[in-house]
């Protein structure tokens, strides 16, 4: 019997254990059997890849996805790449943007598709993109400068994602700057302004209720496995940092900010400057749960490290420093 004569059921057990998703790809590329044998639905959930976007030496962008399950960096070449990498945790696609509109591209198939849509402001970031609540395809959350910044004023543009269409659906303003916590919850958009958190509908932008949060500081709101937490980051040095981690309880109107003083359990959160996700440990071989992965900077230069919530120790992992901003992408090949 050959590799291309294993039976169907022992190549499915063979797929779970692959990981990464470049081991999917290497997998499905033996033979006809083998590609047939994994269903997309059976890929083995992805750890993100870091992904950082700017120019080389020669002036050429380039795409660098750095695998913390290889703890290797890969490097793609953009195709007729232009105008501005929109920085975000997403999943598939990576986002362009110039002033004729957007460009989702993936990055591991090459495959992508443009948008006449616009983004309002200047200098977006992407804060959601996933199903829409409606039913229908997709949406994406973007946050944008407005075009003064000193009215302390961002826009947020939605952007309805269907199988033959885009449309720009919805813009609304917040007061927030880019920076300020923000991310898309059960059909809400949570922000961070100073000493309270507002909350609007994500789709129509009204304001629903506003309620205090802890101390004011450099933070994160993320969509945990089910919890919205909140992110405290506390630098105490360049070299030494604290987190502190609170989870939402909603009463309904009644919402508040209660702190977690024993972690985060199985769960791992992933931080750049522009949000971040989350994922559980238990999904991944080697992977240690209550832990953060975040972007760290050192003077000039960015650097990815793991910082454990028990012991409150950091990791270094990056082989080198990163010179521009990134942000979290999970990577899909269909």
């Amino acid at each position: 019997m050959g590799w291309a004569d294993l039976s169907p059921d022992l190549l499915r057990l063979i797929s779970k254990k692959l990981g990464d998703i470049s081991n999917v790809i290497c997998f499905r590329v033996v033979c006809k059997n083998w590609r047939l044998s994994i269903h997309p639905s059976d890929y083995p959930p992805q750890l993100p890849w870091f992904l950082k976007y700017g120019p080389d030496a020669k002036g050429r962008f380039d795409l660098e996805l750095f695998s913390p399950y290889f703890n290797k960096t890969r490097t793609l070449r953009v195709s007729e790449s232009k105008g501005e990498l929109i920085l975000g945790p997403s999943k598939r696609y990576v986002i362009m943007h110039d002033e004729y509109g957007l460009r989702f591209l993936n990055p591991l198939t090459g495959s992508h598709f443009n948008v006449t849509s616009k983004v309002c402001g200047m200098h977006p970031v992407l804060i959601f993109l996933g199903a829409n609540p409606t039913g229908k395809g997709d949406i994406a959350i973007f946050l944008a400068e407005g075009e003064t910044w000193k009215s302390w004023r961002s826009v947020v543009s939605v952007v309805s994602l269907l199988s033959d269409a885009a449309v720009l659906t919805k813009t609304f303003e917040v007061p927030i700057l880019i920076g300020d916590a923000v991310a898309y919850y059960k059909e809400r958009l949570y922000c961070s302004v100073r000493n309270t958190t507002m909350v609007f509908d994500a789709i129509n932008g009204d304001e629903i209720l506003v309620f205090p949060q802890p101390e004011f500081g450099f933070q994160y709101f993320i969509d945990a496995c089910g919890d919205l937490l909140r992110v405290r980051l506390n630098l105490l040095s360049m070299e030494e940092r604290r987190y502190e981690i609170y989870r939402l309880e909603d009463g309904g109107t009644d919402l508040h900010w209660v702190k977690l003083t024993n972690g985060i359990g199985d769960r791992v959160l992933f931080l750049s400057y522009f949000g971040g996700l989350c994922l559980k440990a238990g999904d991944f071989d080697g992977f240690i749960g209550n832990s953060i992965y975040y972007i760290g900077r050192n003077h000039e230069e960015y650097f990815l490290a793991r910082y454990d919530l028990k012991s409150n120790k950091t990791q270094s992992l990056m082989p080198y420093a990163y010179r521009y901003w990134g942000s979290w992408f999970i990577p899909c090949p269909d």
